[in-house]
């Protein structure tokens, strides 16, 4: 019997973009098939390799398949970056792995930059390689991978800051999951340090100049009102950056700063492109009167503008907005009237 004939290169991608994503057995299986496979199916698993720990129930073993994803990452970071960690961290195991050499570029990716996935994982890498380590060094940790992959992604489509774990303590060897509330160390660094990494985190993306589809971002609310304004003017300068790509914005606890972050939004070319607003417990009296109607303008061209426990609305704020947009509970909140634009009349 003949040996039936091989797929043609070009018709594999099609292949396996169907099939199943969240299957992490047939992807890995597939690695085996054949080289080809193998670099195909790569970037499919490493594209949010977080994600596929997410169905993992024995937490023994997500911990240590999450440790393994971030012992990969630490050995891709640069030399320098390597040599940073070594000069202002105790994080030993960067000896074993720095001469691990890789077949693939595993960071350049990565789709989803996710700080408080990142930061998950890390704490599970923590707890598994390096559990004498101080909190210290793991916010230089997941600064030196956040950095890594803004700068080395080539795939990066969503983005989400959250600002919020320089609010809280917490144990030292307590466990936790991405659906926690984002968590700190006993041990945070001091109030000068924080305010350092909370700059460098942001200032590392915005130099970046990548442009993602959607972009989340919640704010601290122990932030004193001169580290939320900075952290503000980061959030501003990767809004800017963005250009015509940006499609869907989702703010939280926004208590400083919100008239500046909407007028980055309505202003430039993010404006044309910009389809979805969500504003989470976000403090609405900063908005003077003259910011009110240009705002509502801008809102009224989204297709829809969620509100979840926000404060501090102005009565014309609520009037102009009924004015200009649809209020849809079943979305909660605000939508335009898409339907009614585009049917066109009778008399057409």
């Amino acid at each position: 019997m003949r040996p039936p004939p091989e797929l043609p290169i070009d018709i594999l991608p099609n292949i396996i973009a169907h099939l199943v994503k969240d299957d992490a057995n047939t992807l890995f299986s597939c690695l085996l098939v054949s080289r080809i496979w193998c670099r195909l199916i790569i970037p499919i698993l490493w594209r949010n390799p977080f994600h596929y720990t997410d169905y993992l129930k024995k937490e023994s073993t997500r911990e240590e398949k999450q440790s393994k994803i971030i012992d990969v990452y630490i050995s891709c970071l640069s030399a320098d970056a390597k040599k940073r960690l070594k000069d202002r961290t105790d994080i030993k195991i960067l000896l074993s792995l720095s001469s691990s050499k890789r077949l693939f570029n595993y960071p350049k990716y990565i789709s989803s930059l996710d700080d408080k996935r990142i930061l998950c994982a890390v704490w599970d890498w923590k707890l598994k390689r390096e559990p004498s380590i101080d909190g210290h060094d793991v916010y230089h940790l997941l600064f030196a991978l956040i950095r890594m992959f803004a700068e080395e992604s080539q795939s990066l489509q969503h983005l989400s800051l959250n600002s919020c774990f320089y609010d809280k303590s917490m144990d030292r060897k307590k466990k936790f999951s991405p659906k926690d509330s984002f968590p700190s160390l006993s041990s945070s660094p001091s109030e000068s340090s924080r305010k350092i990494l909370l700059v460098d985190i942001y200032s590392a993306i915005a130099s970046s100049q990548r442009k993602f589809k959607t972009i989340c971002v919640s704010k601290a609310n122990a932030l004193s009102p001169e580290e939320a304004m900075i952290e503000t003017t980061q959030i501003v300068t990767i809004i800017k950056a963005q250009g015509k790509y940006l499609t869907e914005f989702t703010i939280s606890s926004c208590k400083y700063g919100l008239d500046e972050i909407i007028d980055a939004l309505r202003f430039g070319a993010t404006a044309k492109s910009l389809r979805s607003l969500t504003f989470n417990g976000c403090d609405f009296a900063q908005l003077s009167s003259p910011q009110i109607a240009t705002t509502v303008e801008f809102f009224s061209r989204m297709e829809n503008v969620l509100f979840r426990m926000c404060h501090g609305y102005k009565g014309e704020f609520l009037d102009a907005l009924e004015k200009k947009m649809v209020l849809d509970h079943s979305v909660g909140g605000f939508v335009t009237n898409i339907e009614a634009r585009e049917k066109p009349s009778k008399e057409a």
